[in-house]
């Protein structure tokens, strides 16, 4: 065997004991599923669940039978790629026929429906115009003839999360469980290659319905019982925040008697502080893009590791002594700093931008609290699987 050959050899054996080369295999089965037009049924996926299992079978007849034969080392390595990469196309297509399974039923488009549920996010007030995530846990349709004659309908596949519109309507707020007469459609929204990608956004947010609220004596805020999710919880000490500083910024220009408009510093902060861009002006907005620092007001890795390291270094300078005793504080500091990350995402609205960063942080932190010897790639590697498992 050549010198060029061995190195090759150790090469293939290094990567196979990393995780990066076995992100890629999963990353590559999700993303073929995504370029599909029609999901595979479940006949389909069946099949590809027996050639799963063939492998599965087929490396441990290798292992056993070649165990100390390195010329088989190429082999095993390529099965366990294709047998990742077959899971992660089964996985990713299941995932995505479940998320798609409750999307409205073409009969109920346009039909008076009265749903209960729970307000999930922090409206967004325009005007008179409130929009805002609802989370149906029941829904009944009006019959035509009658409008206070309702009809029970099965939340099974009806959609669980929903974006509305309630124009001239009393003020809501996140948390609260509200019953609205509704009309809904599917989520659809133009495709402009230079625009906004309205139905992308629809999916990435769970959310399988859009529509608005009508004029309806149904409309009332609702006490029945309804367990609080720890999200819902948090939406509103956000909101509650939110308000804290609308309140700052009008006691500011009221204390400038109105002469001026200098409140657009307050909407910066709370886009910053709890991720809500509702407040930024387009004249900010303009600004922001031809400065280049729009990026800025997506909470994203940046501000997690600034946070991050913010609890980090606060923390490892007040460490009690009787701590370092038994613990080092490098490992207190990291704790701290990945817990400071996770409250400030989870106040920053848990977007799909932090919680990458937070899985990202996580990975690195606890390979540094084991003390494993790990490389960059394996960090990468790993904080991939995790994410696509998630999502």
């Amino acid at each position: 065997m050549t010198s060029s050959h061995k190195g090759f050899e150790l090469i293939i054996m290094d990567y196979k004991a990393g995780m990066f080369l076995y992100a890629l295999a999963i990353l590559l089965g999700d993303v073929l599923v995504q370029q599909l037009r029609v999901l595979p049924d479940y006949s389909g996926l069946a099949i590809l669940l027996v050639g799963v299992c063939t492998l599965s079978l087929a490396i441990i007849v290798i292992n056993k039978v070649c165990k100390n034969d390195t010329s088989n080392i190429y082999f095993t390595l390529i099965i366990y790629l294709i047998l990742l990469f077959l899971i992660s196309f089964i996985y990713s297509s299941l995932y995505a026929k479940q998320q798609l399974s409750n999307r409205l039923d073409g009969q109920l488009v346009g039909k008076n429906l009265v749903v209960t549920g729970v307000i999930s996010d922090i409206p967004v007030v325009n005007g008179h115009v409130q929009r805002f995530t609802f989370n149906v846990d029941d829904v009944r349709m009006l019959s035509s003839s009658n409008q206070q004659n309702t009809k029970i309908l099965s939340t099974s596949h009806f959609p669980r999360k929903i974006r509305l519109s309630w124009y001239y309507g009393k003020e809501v707020k996140a948390s609260e469980k509200w019953q609205f007469e509704v009309r809904l459609k599917p989520p659809h929204g133009f495709m402009n290659p230079a625009g906004f990608d309205y139905e992308s956004w629809l999916f990435q947010q769970g959310i399988e319905a859009t529509g608005y609220v009508r004029k309806s004596a149904f409309n009332r805020q609702s006490h029945g019982f309804s367990p609080e999710t720890f999200l819902d919880s948090v939406n509103r000490y956000r909101q509650t925040l939110a308000q804290l500083i609308d309140s700052l910024a009008d006691k500011r220009q009221e204390r400038l008697s109105g002469s001026v408009e200098d409140t657009g510093g307050y909407s910066l902060i709370k886009a910053l502080a709890i991720g809500d861009k509702s407040s930024i002006t387009n004249t900010q907005w303009n600004v922001l893009v031809r400065t280049g620092t729009s990026h800025l007001m997506a909470i994203s890795g940046l501000h997690i590791g600034l946070a991050a390291l913010f609890g980090y270094v606060l923390f490892r300078r007040i460490v009690p002594v009787f701590v370092i005793r038994r613990i080092p504080a490098q490992h207190v500091a990291l704790v701290a700093g990945l817990f400071i990350a996770f409250l400030y995402a989870l106040v920053a609205g848990l977007s799909i931008t932090t919680q990458r960063a937070i899985i990202m942080l996580f990975a690195v932190s606890m390979l540094m609290l084991v003390r494993h010897n790990h490389r960059p790639f394996d960090v990468l590697g790993f904080a991939l699987i995790v994410i696509l498992v998630i999502d």
